[in-house]
């Protein structure tokens, strides 16, 4: 047992001095920046009008990007900007843990281009382009948007997210206190589409709709015959919201509809529910360079073949409070797969029934050098860090996870993930995290209990 846990506690303690001595660097922490939610006014926008300018309109702004202005009209601006991401897992345990399904390794976990811009008054476009990808869809959220219809509304058109559905989906990924989100938020995300989305907020709340159909690179549909729709609802309150401290509250609901085909093979259309644990890597027998081996999942719980169903439904709860470097959030999900008659499952015919899969999650975080997260009302969401020294900011978090996929016939596994995370905030450009996930793990029919110990490490560049 010594042996098997050494290497964890090496890597661990070497992580911890490294960042500690970073913090102690720091000498006093000062209250960060005041919190500027979004209201009336493009954030974008503002953006541009700061930076080197190199004449003709066209400034080089202090974090990276590329910004160009029309000096004679504030709303004609474009915006250059980008995201990095590099990642190493280590992934320990037995092989009866591991098995040939966990292999440790390295990827480009993200490379984004960012293109945005202003037409005219009220109108602005985003083209987002995954470089990475490894399928014909590299397009992230793309969409033109109009602000002109109401005071503290704003409506978007083209390729839409479906990260309006929980706090930890909501939070941006840039400043989230661990390299994946939770076992909840990547088991039942609704999924991205081409539609269309809305908000309106006020001083304490925000409402956001989308509607949509599949993605151009959808394989869950059937060739000729029309597209079915997806959508998602979100609202959030924050009855405080004062600089540092923030009471939130939050319901989201989501609605898929889908074809109720007979499933032939892995590849059908058809519900479809998995996890894995809180890193993503590089799988030698797959095609994507960050696919992930998914030990739990319904489509192996039923036989090999994607849950036959007319719709599914989602619903999700949310809470967080905010004091000062301090952040405690929680949120639980329920899923309900609607199935009517019979279905032939491993040869035989069974009797369909409504299944109902759940997870939750509860996460803190705490900035050691006293800084905190800035709050946005309007999105309901926690995002970015400014460090009061030079040095950076530190922050450690932990998080705890469970997602249960097993109902009636279908037995998809379930999961337990606990996770420590440290990061290293060196600006608003360079962020730099390690964390330690124990999984505990389930396997879909009931198969053998899995205990994996996991080291994720990475390297973040941001500029905009």
């Amino acid at each position: 047992m010594k042996r098997k846990y050494s290497g964890i506690t090496k890597t661990l303690a070497g992580g911890l001095v490294v960042l500690g001595m970073a913090a102690s660097s720091n000498a006093f922490a000062v209250q960060a920046r005041e919190n500027k939610n979004k209201v009336t006014e493009n954030a974008n926008a503002e953006n541009v009008t700061e930076g080197f300018d190199l004449g003709k309109g066209w400034l080089l702004n202090s974090t990276g990007g590329l910004s160009y202005t029309n000096e004679n009209c504030s709303d004609y601006w474009f915006k250059l900007s980008g995201l990095l991401r590099f990642d190493e897992a280590l992934f320990m345990g037995s092989y009866r843990d591991k098995g040939n399904n966990y292999p440790s390794g390295g990827n480009i976990r993200t490379a984004d281009l960012y293109i945005e811009g202003g037409l005219a008054q009220d109108w602005t476009y985003n083209i987002s382009l995954a470089l990475n990808s490894s399928n014909r869809n590299m397009f992230g959220d793309t969409w033109i948007s109009y602000a002109g219809f109401a005071e503290n509304n704003q409506v978007y058109f083209g390729r839409v997210p479906g990260n309006w559905f929980g706090l930890d989906n909501a939070n941006s990924g840039t400043w989230g206190p661990f390299l994946e989100r939770s076992l909840v938020a990547n088991t039942f995300y609704p999924g991205d589409g081409i539609g269309f989305m809305t908000d309106f907020w006020s001083d304490s709340a925000g409402i956001t709709f989308t509607a949509m159909k599949s993605d151009q690179n959808s394989s869950n549909e059937v060739s000729n015959v029309r597209d079915r729709w997806k959508g998602t609802v979100r609202a959030t309150v924050a009855p405080m919201h004062e600089e540092g401290d923030v009471w939130h509250f939050g319901v989201s609901g989501a609605y898929r509809e889908l074809q109720n085909v007979v499933p032939t093979s892995a590849s059908s259309v058809g519900a479809l529910f998995q996890a894995f644990p809180g890193v993503k890597i590089r799988n030698n027998s797959a095609t994507s360079l960050t696919s992930m081996i998914n030990v739990v999942s319904t489509l192996t719980g039923n036989g090999g073949l994607p849950i036959q169903a007319n719709n599914i439904r989602m619903f999700n709860l949310e809470a967080a409070r905010q004091i000062g470097p301090f952040m405690l959030e929680t949120e639980y999900t329920k899923a309900y797969v609607h199935r009517m008659g019979t279905q032939p499952f491993a040869g035989t015919t069974v009797q369909q029934g409504t299944l109902q899969f759940s997870g939750w999650n509860i996460q803190t975080r705490y900035l050691l050098t006293g800084e905190h997260h800035e709050y946005d009302v309007r999105d309901g969401q926690f995002g970015s860090v400014k460090p009061c020294s030079e040095h950076g900011a530190i922050e450690a978090a932990a998080r705890y996870d469970f997602v249960d996929l097993n109902d009636k016939n279908v037995r998809g596994g379930s999961q337990h993930d606990v996770t420590l995370g440290l990061n290293w905030f060196l600006n608003q450009n360079v962020r730099l995290s390690m964390n330690y996930i124990r999984a505990s793990i389930h396997p879909a029919n009931d198969k053998a209990h899995r205990n994996l110990d996991i080291i994720g490490l990475r390297a973040q560049i941001r500029f905009k």
